[in-house]
């Protein structure tokens, strides 16, 4: 292990590096510093050796990377404590690049690590550690999943959510970076509005009469599409799921059981779904006179049906990000055999969602990522040997 002087750390080629080392070092100095018998200086040697060995060279590699900072812990004999101090600098410094985002699968996979170390049951270890994880998501998810009544849910949430607003000024960016790849906010408000929806809707029973539910209001009569409307988007979004295993839930299934329970006639209930159809294709026709093109009307080849029908079969299993690289790949074929502007790429997101009859991932989720011509490279020439195939077998078919 080298021996470096202090100020090494504070002047290397890299300011961020250079900035968070001084950061780092009066934070050793100071009241709040780390329960640690280690030396500032295993730890800042510790954390430019990691660094370098991730961000410079093997930042599309995480795993490799947690082994490369076990290993520098293991020399520097740093204990289970020990370790979960020099894991949250790393992550402290890595997460606030400049280049963050580009590191982000590297970000995950340290957090997730850092969560694992946060997670012993010696207590002695416990009240070692400087920093620990205050909410526990898997034991939050059991407790809601154990409370039946929706009245103690939304209690127990608001008084979560009030409990993280109030600490979430004490944790550090590595707790705080755990909980936002973990959806936890966005978790709280799902499970909120389901418990809401819950309890309005027990509401509304009024009275048992001889094993039928009677309600004394029905819908107006003009604004039943705005209530098709609302139920269709809960249905999307997972509000419902079925007492019976067994049962496949469809808006179509669900509105029936609201037809039923409300006293409507179920042909009056259908009739309400197709003046919803019938409302939102007039919508859709005023917002675009225009058709939307299918998948295969975007290829710029001669037998674009049968290459369309191809990549389906070929690419059947890829999502996001690989979406974006096999259209990426497709684009810069020569000859291309797709053009894409940025005008199109909702349409064309859309158009091949519904052609491959699956989901290929949001719009953010695909056209959201920026190829990088370098690190995705390789991902990009794997594409391409499988089109040639494809292409090979067009050509071949043709002449047969």
């Amino acid at each position: 292990m080298k021996k470096r002087d202090l100020d090494f750390y504070v002047s290397t080629s890299d300011e961020h590096f250079n900035l968070y080392a001084q950061k780092f070092y009066l934070l050793f100095k100071d009241h709040h510093k780390p329960m640690t018998k280690k030396p500032f200086e295993d730890f800042i040697d510790g954390i430019y050796e990691a660094y370098s060995f991730a961000i410079y060279y093997n930042y599309t590699k995480p795993f490799k990377c947690i082994a490369k900072v076990k290993e520098l812990a293991k020399e520097r004999g740093f204990n289970d404590a020990d370790l979960l101090i020099f894991v949250d600098l790393l992550i402290s410094v890595i997460s606030n690049s400049p280049d963050a985002e580009q590191y982000n699968i590297l970000i995950i996979q340290l957090v997730d690590f850092r969560h694992e170390l946060s997670t012993f049951d010696d207590k002695e270890i416990r009240q070692e550690m400087s920093k620990v994880f205050y909410f526990d998501i898997d034991k939050i998810q059991e407790t809601l999943k154990n409370t039946t009544d929706p009245h103690n849910k939304i209690t127990y949430l608001t008084n979560l959510k009030f409990d993280y607003e109030s600490r979430k000024f004490e944790m550090n960016d590595v707790e705080l970076e755990y909980y936002k790849i973990k959806g936890l906010l966005h978790y709280i408000k799902s499970e909120m509005d389901r418990a809401k929806f819950e309890v309005e809707f027990l509401n509304t029973k009024k009275s048992i009469n001889n094993d039928k539910q009677v309600i004394d209001f029905k819908l107006t009569s003009d604004r039943r599409a705005d209530f098709i409307r609302m139920i269709s988007d809960m249905v999307d979004n997972d509000i419902f799921e079925p007492v019976n295993p067994a049962v496949f839930l469809t808006k179509e299934y669900v509105l029936d059981a609201f037809g039923t329970w409300l006293n409507e006639d179920l042909q009056e209930v259908v009739e309400i779904k197709k003046s919803l159809i019938q409302a939102k294709t007039e919508n859709t026709a005023k917002k675009s006179k225009k058709q939307s093109k299918a998948f295969p009307d975007y290829l710029l080849h001669e037998n674009k049906f049968k290459l369309s029908e191809a990549v389906k079969e070929e690419f059947s299993t890829e999502k996001g990000k690989a979406i974006r690289i096999m259209l990426e790949a497709m684009e810069a074929y020569q000859p291309p055999l797709i053009s894409i502007s940025s005008r199109q790429a909702k349409e064309l997101h859309k158009s091949l969602g519904l052609f491959m009859n699956r989901d290929i991932g949001t719009y953010q989720g695909v056209f959201g990522y920026t190829i990088n011509k370098t690190t995705d490279r390789a991902d990009i020439d794997s594409v391409t040997i499988r089109l040639n195939h494809l292409l090979k077998m067009i050509e071949k078919d043709k002449i047969a």
